[in-house]
């Protein structure tokens, strides 16, 4: 064979070398663990020069575009978890093929084609321009290389796991492109040599377990009759408008008589998990089950049962992940406007179609429940301000003032029309976000509390329900207790955290008054994420774990 067809380019060598290091360096542990990285890199590393190898005999510009195609992966994968904590994984590739996936991630689908399109071309011409100089590896050398590397680190991630190391978990969860066989393979692969602990939080397996996820019943009869008016705002953090409660002094004034809460928690980090936990009062661990049969037992549903009106106006389609099917009765009016990515324009419509909906329903005296979907306050934080020389930060609190002078129309349309005194008026967010707090923006990459603090504000209800408003899973008990004529009881349960992925949780927190308990999620494993834990010991750690693989069963069963 030709000398120059064995031949590898030291430029391409550095730049796919330098990628990988940076892609992978946020997995380096201090400790055993920290050997998966290394060796995880050797196997990209000689994975990449094998195949680039291979193809580059078949033909030249076949070998350099799959140099493009790398780079591009890489820079892909190294920006996507800088900003948002997130890798180029299914949940991340399945955001893209949304409908009205561009106005959802504020990104242009035609803009990001045209870039990658650039990169590419860059990337392509690079490749063949600088073929010298080069050096020799031989295919043999880099299928040994990238077997053993392989195996290598699959086998140390296997014993640390199995022996209940979480850094293990730790770094597979920062590795990009790392996957391992499920951890009950693992499991069973490992007890053939060694007898699991039992005390491992991730290894136990409970015996007795509570069901936690509460079902809203949709045959319930009221015995009380108010209107419902639901306003969800999308990536409105709680952490602005507790420090500085001039940015909303419309909701303020209106909800004065009534009950706000800036510690409150929006059960999930993304909007499909969240508006499932919101109207449904069930853990998003049973939201892929409900995506899959089509349907699930929601608050609108138990109104609509109740011959309530049931219509929504959205700013952009809830039909995103299919989390309209799951809420919306089959009768739901809704009115959308997806297709304008001037979301700014569309949540102007918003306010003027609830009104219009509001009157309708007051004219013909139909009792309702309505949803108004906002957009304004998700990136790229569109206001009525001139932000063009403002910070990132300065936009943000923007289109929150933004939102409240739009809602004002709401509010005061409802206190002079009489309707207040019959309408339960609720306003919060799906969840919140970051502005690179920790070094990423947005929302769905881990539960801090930039991304699950939401805003709260209620209006209508008798201030005895308010003490059991701690989170978006309780709205749906609360407002059902009401209007069934039932008393409010005390809630001393735990909190529990869902991070968000395509449809079933990836982590979870637990939270009681003193304690806070972090875990990663893994075909039925938990690990817990130390960083994250406060005030805890390793019983209530255990307990914790216990409690929430009881919940994981039975959202499966």
């Amino acid at each position: 064979m030709p000398r120059e067809k064995r031949q590898h380019s030291y430029f391409e060598f550095i730049i796919i070398s330098l990628l990988i290091f940076i892609a992978s360096m946020q997995a380096f542990e201090w400790s055993l663990a920290g050997i998966i990285p290394i060796l995880h890199a050797v196997f990209l590393l000689s994975s990449y020069l094998l195949v680039r190898l291979v193809l580059g005999r078949l033909h030249p510009v076949i070998g350099s575009s799959i140099f493009a195609v790398s780079v591009l992966l890489l820079i892909t994968e190294i920006s996507i978890y800088q900003f948002t904590g997130l890798h180029l994984n299914r949940f991340v590739l399945s955001l893209l093929f949304q409908p009205d996936a561009s106005n959802q991630t504020g990104i242009s689908g035609n803009l990001l084609f045209l870039g990658i399109s650039v990169v590419f071309l860059i990337c392509l011409w690079l490749s063949r321009k600088l073929l010298t100089p080069a050096f020799i590896l031989k295919g043999r050398l880099l299928a040994i290389s990238a077997v053993i590397s392989l195996t290598s680190a699959q086998f140390t991630f296997g014993i640390l796991f199995f022996h209940g190391q979480s850094d293990a978990m730790e770094v597979k969860r920062e590795l990009p492109f790392f996957a391992v066989s499920p951890s009950y393979y693992t499991k069973k692969f490992f007890s053939l040599f060694w007898a699991q602990t039992p005390e491992t939080p991730f290894g136990y397996k409970p015996q007795n377990f509570a069901r936690q996820d509460n079902s809203t019943n949709t045959s319930v009869t009221f015995k009380r009759h108010k209107n419902i008016l639901l306003i969800v705002t999308d990536s409105l953090r709680a952490k602005d408008i507790k420090q500085d409660p001039t940015l909303t002094p419309n909701l303020n004034h209106f909800f004065e008589n009534g009950f706000t809460s800036y510690d409150h928690l929006a059960t999930a980090n993304c909007t499909h998990f969240s508006f499932y936990s919101m109207l449904s009062g069930k853990l998003a661990t049973s939201f892929g089950n409900a995506r899959r049969s089509g349907g699930s037992n929601s608050l609108i549903k138990t109104f609509a049962n109740n011959g309530y009106k049931t219509s929504s106006s959205e700013a952009t389609s809830l039909d995103w992940y299919d989390v309209s099917s799951i809420i919306f009765a089959k009768n739901t009016s809704r009115v959308t406007w997806g297709e304008d990515t001037d979301h700014l324009r569309n949540d102007t419509q918003v306010t003027k179609n609830t009104i219009k909906t509001l009157k309708e329903y007051a004219k013909d005296n139909t009792p309702f429940f309505h949803l108004a979907y906002y957009y304004g306050n998700h990136f790229p934080y569109l206001s009525e301000t001139d932000t063009t020389d403002l910070t990132l930060k300065e936009r943000y609190l923007a289109s929150i003032r933004t939102f409240d002078t739009q809602i004002a129309e709401i509010l005061s349309y409802i206190n002079t029309s009489g309707l207040a005194d019959d309408t339960i008026v609720i306003v919060t967010s799906d969840h919140g976000e970051e502005l690179q707090e920790g070094g990423i923006m947005g929302h769905s990459g881990r539960l801090s509390d930039e991304q699950v603090y939401v805003p709260f504000w209620l209006f209508g209800l008798p201030q005895i329900y308010f003490q059991n408003i701690r989170s978006h899973i309780d709205l749906p008990s609360i407002i059902l207790a009401f209007m069934e004529g039932r008393g409010a009881t005390v809630n001393n349960s735990p909190i529990i955290l869902t991070n968000c992925d395509y449809d079933f949780p990836s982590a979870f927190a637990v939270l009681r008054k003193n304690s806070r308990n972090d875990f990663l999620y893994d075909h039925g494993y938990l690990s817990p994420m130390q960083e994250r834990n406060t005030e805890t010991t390793k019983k209530q750690q255990i307990e914790d774990a216990n409690l929430l693989l009881g919940i994981i069963k039975n959202s499966k069963s």
